[in-house]
């Protein structure tokens, strides 16, 4: 097993803006509006249904600490391969990760790719536990980050808690940069920035508008967005989400 602890000069140079700690701070007045159940299904341009995602977040209590619990799950197919992802975490009311499980799998025709990600809040430092299973075998690796290096970090679970805030403000704030994991769990910058307001055709009982945004890696190629979905940059997730 590979083990591995970021130093300070490591991270010294990878902050979040002073925008996007700012916002933490304003958007813990909102987490009270961001309780809630949602869910929706997608399905290709003729009509076939390709999969299904649903986000909760419920209060909850861990170790004593009063604290909002998550549950993310997305599972479809994506061009015939079946794949999904899911993730329980419980988040601080300063929107900090005190724990996160998040599962990832995609099943190709010769293997499956299967990669488990444990996130938790060890004194001070946050320590991240990654398993990955493909046909080859096994592969574990431990970092540890110490969370002074952390102002400004959004793991996968409370990303969903801002995008729930600024899909409720209707508006993507500029200089929205913070930090996060990158698809090897390594500390890197992810930029969130807005796209066009639409419509989606949506089947249910409320009326439903879209609020479209996309986040990504720095570093990362970027994806375009036409405003009529989230896309996918970098393994960060962009949603759609109620906006009442």
């Amino acid at each position: 097993m590979e083990e591995s602890e970021l130093t300070q000069n490591e991270t010294e140079e990878l902050k979040a803006s002073v925008s996007a700690v700012e916002f933490i701070h304003i958007a813990q007045r909102d987490l009270e509006q961001c309780l809630f159940a949602d869910s929706l299904v997608t399905v290709s341009d003729s009509g076939r249904e390709l999969g299904d995602f649903s986000v909760s977040v419920t209060k909850a209590s861990y170790n004593e600490e009063l604290c909002y619990l998550l549950h993310a799950n997305s599972h479809g197919t994506i061009d015939d391969v079946p794949c999904g992802t899911s993730i329980v975490a419980y988040i601080s009311r300063k929107l900090e990760i005190l724990e996160e499980n998040h599962h990832e799998y995609v099943k190709l025709e010769k293997k499956t790719v299967d990669r488990k990600i444990h996130i938790v809040r060890q004194d001070d430092q946050l320590v991240v536990d990654r398993v990955i299973s493909e046909r080859e075998g096994v592969k574990t690796q431990t970092l540890k980050f110490p969370l002074s290096s952390l102002d400004g970090f959004v793991s996968e679970a409370s990303n969903f808690l801002l995008l729930r805030i600024m899909a409720r403000q209707k508006i993507v704030p500029e200089n929205m940069t913070f930090l996060s994991l990158d698809a090897d769990s390594g500390l890197s910058k992810s930029v969130y920035a807005s796209c066009k307001q639409s419509a989606v055709g949506l089947t249910c009982s409320d009326e439903v508008t879209a609020f479209a945004f996309l986040t990504g890696w720095s570093g990362e190629g970027q994806d375009s967005c036409d405003g009529e979905e989230a896309t996918h940059m970098g393994g960060r997730y962009g949603a759609l989400f109620k906006v009442s």
